[in-house]
């Protein structure tokens, strides 16, 4: 009993100390530390002599000086000091966590605004992208229908036909396929943009244009050289008779007449054709 009763007085001790030297503690809890501290001494003190009157066999004194009372006194202030600074400290605690729990919620409030803005700068950087190849690659098909087609009448222009014509004479000498060119001349068009102007003569070819557009198959390519000059290759092998009606059938589309402005057959068209 009277070994961990030593063992505890110092403990006591100690722990005084080190509260008192704690650099975050205050200077009103290192004041009440310090009375602490008086006022634990005083108890161990008159417990100490309690044991030592007992050791050496004056029982009555050493119960007198329990029955005074004045060490139960003074731990008992020393308790009650405790527990004030207890309570103060959790107060303490308590406010502290409140601040930092309203810290974390701004910090997240922050970071939610923080990623929303990234959010939306990312998703409209994206559209700017899409939006941007979308553009480029509608730019890229309109060079390339400009490249490849004329721009009044929207067929295949020369470049096109000649990359088109040279497929089908390789595709001939390889397998010994036929195919047939029709080369078409406008008949009458010059007059007509001596007359009443360019403006009217693109009406004309753009008129002459679908006209011929009705009379065309699959596998048959209408292209416009230049001018009133139009070429039209048909892949495979055709009969001379089938050949002619589609030659009169171009012929026939201009009869009808193209413009307003004009009779009937004031245009007409010249056609050679080779197989």
């Amino acid at each position: 009993f009277l070994e961990q009763y030593q063992h505890g007085r110092n403990h006591v001790g100690e722990r005084i100390r080190r509260s008192r030297e704690d650099g975050a503690m205050d200077e009103h809890l290192k004041g009440d530390a310090a009375r602490i501290m008086l006022l634990a001494g005083s108890g161990l003190e008159e417990l100490a002599r309690t044991v030592a009157l007992k050791r050496q066999g004056h029982d009555a004194a050493a119960l007198d000086l329990v029955k005074g009372g004045y060490g139960k006194s003074q731990m008992s202030r020393a308790r009650q000091l405790i527990q004030t600074n207890l309570e103060q400290l959790r107060l303490e605690r308590d406010r502290l966590l409140e601040d930092l729990n309203r810290r974390i919620q701004r910090s997240a409030v922050l970071l939610v605004l923080i990623l929303g803005i990234v959010v939306g700068l990312a998703l409209h950087a994206w559209r700017s992208l899409a939006t941007s190849a979308r553009l480029n690659n509608e730019l890229a098909a309109h060079l390339a229908q400009e490249a490849s087609h004329d721009a009044l009448t929207g067929l295949p222009n020369r470049r096109f036909f000649h990359s088109w014509a040279r497929q089908l004479v390789g595709k001939s000498q390889r397998d010994q396929s036929c195919f047939t060119l029709l080369l078409i001349d406008l008949d009458g068009f010059k007059k007509v943009n001596d007359t009443l102007g360019h403006a009217t003569g693109d009406e004309v070819l753009k008129a002459a244009t679908a006209r011929f557009r009705t009379t065309l198959r699959a596998g048959e390519l209408l292209a416009r050289l230049g001018g009133d000059e139009f070429a039209l290759l048909v892949e495979g092998n055709t009969s001379r008779i089938d050949l002619i009606a589609l030659a009169e059938r171009l012929i026939a589309s201009l009869r009808t007449r193209l413009h307003a402005d004009l009779p009937d057959d004031a245009v007409g068209a010249s056609i050679g054709v080779a197989c």
